[in-house]
Order: structure tokens, then C-alpha cells, then sequence
């Protein structure tokens, strides 16, 4: 499970530090990059009712090990500070996932190289090959029943017109 491993108020502003006279936003640092899902973070008042609770926003600036929560809203002050009180925020460990890594999905890249093999038959794919044979490539048999066959070529060509990212 993702372990927090810092909160700072005011996190990567010009008002970090022990000031407490402005709160806009506070830091959290985990072990490993984490999704949040909704519910995952709350914001409590402990001390006093305000009524309504500010709203908040989270963002990550990392992929998921630094996130950033900033408030807006109802009872914000100081361009979306919070008002005086007594607050703590509350990670829900049932909702911070860990976050799997990125990864790409391009019809006819062979090579996990982020482009398209040269149609048809550069990357080796022949028509009509079958599973067992030295010729089949399986990343090209799109329908997975062990032909390659005109179809599968076509998701290649179509694959080739997709723009590079």
C-alpha cells in the first residue's frame, strides 16, 4: 500500500513554511505515484461550524507521488485561503490506489517502439501465415484466430495513418 511520506501547507509556494496566516493549499508526498479516488481526501473542521465546508481540487504534478489540494468556494478568503479555524484533512487508505504506469496501444507496433511496422511485409507479417509458423506474428493477428489474414493487415494500415505521440 502507498505510504505518505510528507504534507506540507502551502506546499511549492512562495507561502510555504510555519506561517499559518494564509492557507491556500496543502502538499502531500507519497512513496510511490497513487491514484485518489472521489472520498479519497476530506476536509474536516474541528473546532468551530462554519456551515459549509470550502470545496476542494486535487492535482497531481508528478504522475501521482505529489499531490496538491487547493481550496475554492464557500467560506475561502484571502483569493481561496481558508478561514480561521482549527482543520485536518483525512486520507482515506481505501481510496489512495497505487497508480499503474503509463503504457501505449498502437495496431501494428511489434516492437513497443511507438510506431508502426512497415505495411505489410517489411516486420516480417505475411499474409495468410499461421500460428506455429516462423512467419506469424501474433501482435498482428488482431482477431487472435491464428491467421494473419487481409483484415489484420488493415488494422496495421489504419494504425500507420494514426498520428505519432
Amino acid at each position: 500500500m502507498p505510504v505518505l511520506q510528507s504534507w506540507t501547507i502551502n506546499g511549492g509556494t512562495n507561502l510555504e513554511g510555519v506561517q499559518r496566516s494564509i492557507v491556500r493549499s496543502i502538499r502531500v508526498v507519497f512513496d510511490t505515484p497513487v491514484h485518489i479516488e472521489p472520498g479519497g481526501v476530506a476536509l474536516r473542521l474541528v473546532n468551530e461550524d462554519l456551515g459549509e465546508l470550502p470545496t476542494f481540487a486535487l492535482a497531481t504534478i508528478d504522475g501521482g507521488f505529489t499531490w496538491d489540494i487547493t481550496f475554492e468556494g464557500a467560506n475561502t478568503e484571502n483569493a481561496n485561503g481558508l478561514m480561521t479555524g482549527i482543520y485536518r484533512v483525512v486520507l482515506d487508505g481505501t481510496k489512495i490506489l497505487p497508480a499503474l504506469g503509463a503504457f501505449h496501444v498502437l495496431p501494428g507496433d511489434g516492437n513497443g517502439n511507438r510506431t508502426v511496422q512497415s505495411v505489410p511485409d517489411a516486420a516480417g507479417v505475411v499474409l495468410n501465415s499461421e500460428l506455429g509458423q516462423a512467419a506469424f506474428k501474433p501482435w498482428a493477428d488482431f482477431d487472435a484466430d491464428g491467421v494473419i489474414t487481409a483484415a489484420d493487415v488493415e488494422k496495421i494500415r489504419v494504425g500507420s495513418s494514426v498520428p505519432a505521440y
